[in-house]
């Protein structure tokens, strides 16, 4: 016996924003019976892309010292940046202090180049330089006074994923090169331009999680970025699947399966009684919900 319910979220629907949460009711609750467990996923999410790639405090930063002098520095404002308009903000900031570097992009081999005419400087360590693959070290005569990035620059290298966390539904987790998305139920990546809306859809095979509660009536739902940074588009729409299924009738075979479900029904044992045959295959719909929108057999939240 099984019963698959899809619930439509909204960001716009949502019942309030508070520390950079989205909270949904969900009603009718979703309530599972004794002899039934629970899986779950995110079937789709659509978002615009405007995150951005230089993030004040992360990776905004870069700092020079010209010949014997000072080291000086220089912070780009937050945003989106194309190679061409990032070395432009660098070179208006660079004139600006009166700081006498040249900046230029290669929009061919996707590079960028720091040069002085005719003395020696040198480029601390900064996430902004490591970015944009600048060795740490003095440039002198021998370099002809040049500084250029050693490898292709990835000017998205801290926004490639959005993580989708649900806290009322898994202790699952996502680990990034920074940090671990406690709650994550799904890895979105990031495929758009900035600026385009960014679509996510989930392919065979699906990784469903098994809900470890016995009732679902909210859900609190936050993005978050590879830098662990909550992320607020404005609006963003995603339908979460979930498929209410008897308890095994037979012997569970997969002992981490059996785990799980023991861990949230105590009394699960390694075989149950067979249901009648006439009940084996049927297949049932909650009544249809319909706010706001009419949909056939979802929740509209």
């Amino acid at each position: 016996m099984e019963e698959i319910i899809c619930v439509y979220l909204d960001s716009k629907k949502s019942t309030s924003y508070i520390n950079n949460q989205y909270e949904f009711r969900v009603s009718p609750n979703i309530v599972l019976k004794n002899d039934e467990y629970c899986e779950f996923y995110l079937q789709n999410f659509s978002c615009i892309n405007g995150i951005p790639n230089i993030i004040t405090g992360e990776n905004d930063t870069l700092t020079f010292t010209i010949g014997s002098g000072s080291a000086v520095s220089i912070s780009i404002e937050k945003g989106y940046y194309s190679g061409a308009g990032l070395v432009t903000a660098i070179q208006t900031l660079l004139t600006a202090g009166s700081i006498p570097l040249n900046a230029v992009w290669d929009n061919i081999n996707l590079k960028m180049k720091i040069s002085h005419t005719n003395t020696a400087f040198t480029i601390t360590e900064t996430n902004l330089s490591q970015m944009l693959n600048f060795e740490p070290r003095e440039y002198t005569s021998t370099d002809s006074f040049i500084c250029q990035s050693s490898e292709v620059v990835d000017l998205n290298e801290n926004v490639h994923n959005l993580y989708f966390t649900v806290t009322e539904l898994t202790t699952n987790t996502r680990t990034s090169n920074s940090f671990v998305a406690v709650n994550a139920i799904a890895k979105i990546p990031i495929v758009s331009a900035f600026g385009s809306y960014n679509i996510f859809q989930a392919n065979n095979p699906i990784q469903k999680f098994v809900l470890k509660q016995s009732s679902v009536n909210n859900l609190t739902i936050k993005l978050l970025t590879d830098v662990a940074d909550t992320y607020h588009p404005g609006r963003w729409t995603a339908t979460l699947c979930f498929t209410i299924k008897k308890l095994p009738l037979n012997k569970i075979e997969d002992e981490d399966t059996l785990k799980i479900l023991k861990s949230f029904r105590p009394n699960t044992q390694d075989s149950f009684t067979p249901f009648p045959p006439s009940n084996k295959h049927n297949i049932k719909s909650r009544k249809d919900i319909q706010i706001g929108a009419i949909r056939q057999n979802p929740y509209w939240i």
